[in-house]
């Protein structure tokens, strides 16, 4: 269910759930939420760095809702706040609040601030915090632990700030969806004896034929036989972890926040599906979704041919993703996240409603979002109704935001640990569920730093700029296509008929540049002989054959003709 909310829809959310039968959360609480403090309970870090050199220390607190619920981090002296000013001025009053970042997009982008803020939770004497629970989430049973008690002070202030109808989110923690694998390298191709490098038309992952059937080569082809291959379209990449190698394009434009530069060469803040270490990982976004092809070199992405780059690293908060997407608005029409966060929907919405809504205005402006559905074999639409998302898979799950899943090698079924969208889903504005499109893993791509070989780059985190690279090669067939267009194009044309239930359409490439393209694809025409190189005798007569592939016809009555000439 594509998540979101409106500030006027607060009360009316409020008042219907009041109305509905209450359904029983975890925890055993008889009314209301329960909040315990419990010090078992401890996030994947203990602080963040600072925003500036020398700057006080950014806590980090987890909550977790029910025994079997995902846990949740978040910066445990922050909220994000979008207000007018009056009433950002009453607040920072009143909370001893610190501006520590403006979020704010750049260019002709109408997008309202917003405002990362340093509290001190306890400057105000808050109302319990399960009294103001039951006033924002009225259905919520259960128990909330918390791992400090600055966590819950920090959450009762917020809620004590949301009830006065000054939004104020949590800076909510995310991690990498990298499924984490240092095995199964291969050699690098520069490495490699002269011409025994990897064909990117070999890999089953690119190809028209076999299962998966993406014909991302033939779409190259069919850009560069129509005179578009040199349409250039920009990528953006919010990550952690860039090192630029041989495959990235040529321009590289990078952001990052704070006092880490330009953001490259650092590693990632953050960590992979299961706390598992990553230093690289948007290395392998860049090169999942733009690795440029016939260079000898790494691996190659689908927008390989015709992108151009835009990298910003982000500490994995909500709010730095907002500060990224402020980067990435006016200057790239594709933007990938690949990472994410699972947040409670049953008492927390109001803690994420602003991150929600800034990325729909992002959605409006009209940029392509491309984010990775997870790594935790989890149906993101379990237990939804009409009124309740009872976990929000964010920022998968956004209006505007299409949501990727991974593919089985050199099959068109889920592979076991991708996340997915079950078949009784709430339907969407742009999808019949929240995963709305599946796409290969486990692609090969260049270099890290200090490593002696190329990567293979996995998990939802690969499928997700694997399909922003196609995205490009959709837009560079016809700039003048919207958003809409280009959705559209690449939802219509995708794969269908896996034999697994829970994929209902996978990635073609090709077909979704013919179909952008129209009828600017002119036939293909493979020269089998002579071979190059070869040597004739003067006067002699030459014996040419070559195959004709019209594009332009239905893949599935797509014949190669032999010609003698």
């Amino acid at each position: 269910m594509r998540y979101f909310h409106w500030t006027g829809f607060l009360l009316l959310l409020i008042g219907l759930a009041a109305c509905a039968s209450d359904p029983q959360g975890p925890g055993d609480a008889d009314e209301g939420v329960d909040v315990v403090v419990d010090p078992a309970l401890q996030p994947v870090r203990d602080s963040l760095p600072p925003f500036e050199e020398g700057g006080p220390v950014r806590p980090v607190a987890s909550s977790q809702y029910g025994d079997d619920a995902f846990q949740a981090d978040f910066v445990a002296n922050e909220v994000i706040v979008r207000a007018e000013e009056s009433a950002l001025s009453d607040f920072l009053a009143e909370w001893d609040g610190e501006i520590v970042r403006r979020i704010e997009p750049d260019g002709e982008v109408d997008i309202g601030p917003s405002y990362v803020v340093r509290i001190d939770p306890t400057a105000s004497q808050a109302p319990s915090l399960n009294e103001s629970l039951l006033e924002l989430s009225p259905s919520a049973k259960g128990r909330l632990r918390v791992s400090t008690q600055q966590g819950v002070d920090l959450i009762a202030a917020a809620a004590a700030v949301t009830i006065d109808r000054v939004k104020a989110d949590l800076n909510w923690l995310a991690s990498s969806h990298e499924a984490v694998t240092f095995e199964g390298r291969v050699t690098q191709e520069h490495e490699s004896a002269p011409g025994s490098y990897d064909n990117a038309f070999d890999k089953s992952y690119m190809q028209t034929t076999g299962n998966q059937r993406t014909g991302v080569g033939d779409a190259w082809l069919a850009l560069e036989r129509a005179g578009r291959l040199n349409n250039k379209v920009t990528i953006g990449v919010i990550d952690g972890g860039f090192s630029i190698n041989n495959d990235f394009p040529a321009s590289v434009q990078s952001f990052a926040q704070g006092i880490l530069s330009n953001g490259l060469d650092v590693p990632n803040p953050a960590t992979c599906t299961g706390g598992s270490p990553c230093p690289w990982h948007g290395t392998g976004s860049v090169g999942a979704a733009m690795g440029l092809p016939n260079n000898s070199y790494g691996g190659a992405g689908p927008g390989g041919p015709v992108a151009n780059a835009i990298t910003v690293l982000t500490q994995f908060t909500s709010g730095s993703t907002q500060w990224a997407l402020g980067r990435l608005a006016s200057r790239s029409f594709v933007i990938n996240m690949s990472f994410g966060g699972s947040y409670s929907g049953t008492w927390a919405w109001w803690t994420i409603d602003d991150y929600a809504e800034f990325v729909r205005d992002v959605f409006r402006n009209g940029n392509f979002m491309v984010a990775s559905a997870g790594n935790d074999d989890v149906n993101v639409d379990a237990g939804e109704s009409p009124g309740d998302d009872p976990t929000i898979h964010a920022p998968c799950e956004f209006v505007g935001v299409t949501c990727v899943g991974a593919l089985k090698n050199a099959t068109s079924d889920r592979i076991d640990y991708s996340n997915y969208a079950g078949s009784n889903v709430q339907t969407g504005v742009y999808s019949d569920g929240t995963v709305d499109i599946y796409a290969p893993t486990n692609i090969t791509v260049g270099e890290y730093p200090n490593a002696a070989s190329t990567n293979t780059f996995g998990g939802t985190s690969a499928a997700s700029p694997f399909t922003a690279g196609i995205v490009a090669l959709i837009k560079a067939a016809d700039p003048s296509l919207s958003f809409f267009d280009v959705r559209n194009v690449l939802i219509q044309n995708a794969n269908t008929g896996s034999g697994d239930p829970d994929v209902d359409r996978w990635v073609n490439a090709l077909d979704s540049v013919l179909a952008a393209l129209g009828s600017d694809s002119p036939p293909r025409l493979d020269l089998k002989s002579p071979l190059a190189g070869a040597t004739f005798d003067e006067d002699a007569s030459i014996q040419f054959t070559a195959t004709v592939d019209d594009l332009d016809t239905d893949a599935s009555q797509r014949v190669r003709h032999q010609v003698d000439v």
